[in-house]
């Protein structure tokens, strides 16, 4: 597999080169910064004089007597957004460090400021995601500084909030934890496909959509007609894709692992109770569907040396069938009995 690595951000795409129309609810650039100074000053004493042109930030960091970062210095193009009055939304990446870059929220009508410093690390570390923010809020120096200082906040936990940026392009976002968050791309083009191969990105799905529930009609409500070209599984695989799948239980209305890898193969409803097919050219073979469901979405949990095949080492995690069930037709595979199920060598149902 070709991988990318995603520490250089000399090979990142620019968001309207993600695909076609992708940067279209995109705020337009404010140069209402343009010709102004501002200096702000965090908890430690450090400085930071940003110096805005239209295109192009000025930036000098002076590290305080609690900072032991170096001093720096650099010009950078920015973009900057006018989110409401005096309040501005900047971003920009350092060039003389392309694994950074810089989320500025200037409050100048309170003298506030919260600088986020998004690092992306060089090399995968156990028990830390890839990007790590650093969170530093300061004041606007000569600004009359007045409310409070920002602060992490639990507000948005169980919130859903839904990314649209064009009209072929739809994220969500549900946030579980002060520091995590799960996203599922709801709406995208197929050129993204031969994407996940290069990044190594696994399409993770919930087959559980071919019958009645709350998750089609989620799917219809949000994408209309695209709903009736909803997961192109034979297409992600062909183009070396990880398809992992997941019962999205208790949102989905059965977590019975049968039914979705039913449905994977057959793109119809496995229990009878809705017409039709579902894209029937993005079936998959019983075989591909049984790595979805094991070692695929092991690997793409980052538990592929652990579980996800009967491997000498491997936890012992496996379910005994009557039948092999993707052996027969695949309308039958559903209808296989499941005699036990067993967890890390001890049997935790039936006989």
């Amino acid at each position: 597999m070709t991988t990318l690595n995603p520490a250089d951000t000399s090979t990142w795409l620019p968001l309207e080169g993600l695909a076609p129309g992708f940067d279209a609810n995109k705020a337009p650039h404010s140069t209402a910064l343009s010709g102004r100074e501002i200096t702000v000053v965090d908890a430690r004493g450090t400085r930071i004089v940003h110096r805005f042109a239209d295109a192009a930030v000025t930036w000098e960091y002076q590290p305080g007597a609690e900072d032991a970062t170096e001093a720096a210095s650099d010009t950078d193009d920015y973009e900057a957004f006018e989110v409401d009055a005096d309040l501005y939304f900047v971003q920009f990446h350092h060039r003389y460090l392309p694994n950074e870059a810089v989320s500025l929220i200037l409050d100048l009508r309170h003298g506030r400021a919260l600088a986020v410093i998004s690092e992306i690390l060089a090399a995968p570390e156990k028990g830390r995601t890839r990007v790590q923010h650093h969170f530093a809020p300061g004041v606007i120096e000569g600004a009359e500084v007045s409310g409070a200082e920002a602060a992490p906040t639990t507000t948005l936990i169980g919130r859903r909030v839904e990314w649209v940026y064009s009209t072929e392009h739809a994220y969500e976002h549900v946030y579980l934890s002060p520091r995590w968050y799960s996203w599922q791309c709801l709406a995208g083009p197929e050129s993204d496909i031969p994407r996940l191969q290069a990044l190594d990105v696994s399409a993770d799905i919930s087959p559980f959509i071919w019958y009645p529930g709350v998750i089609p009609q989620a799917l219809s409500e949000v994408l209309g007609e695209r709903a009736e070209h909803s997961q192109p599984n034979r297409a992600l695989i062909d183009a070396g894709a990880r398809v992992a799948g997941g019962s999205d239980w208790p949102v989905s209305d059965s977590p019975n692992t049968l039914e979705g890898l039913q449905g994977l193969v057959t793109r119809a409803d496995p229990l009878g109770r809705a017409p039709g097919t579902l894209w029937p050219e993005q079936a998959i073979t019983a075989e591909e569907a049984l790595e979805v469901f094991t070692i695929n979405a092991a690997t793409a949990m980052g538990l592929g040396d652990e579980t996800g095949s009967l491997t000498p080492g491997k936890s012992a995690d496996f379910v005994v069938l009557a039948r092999d069930a993707i052996a027969g037709p695949a309308e039958d595979i559903v209808r296989t009995e499941v005699i036990s199920t067993w967890f890390a060598g001890r049997r935790v149902h039936g006989d």
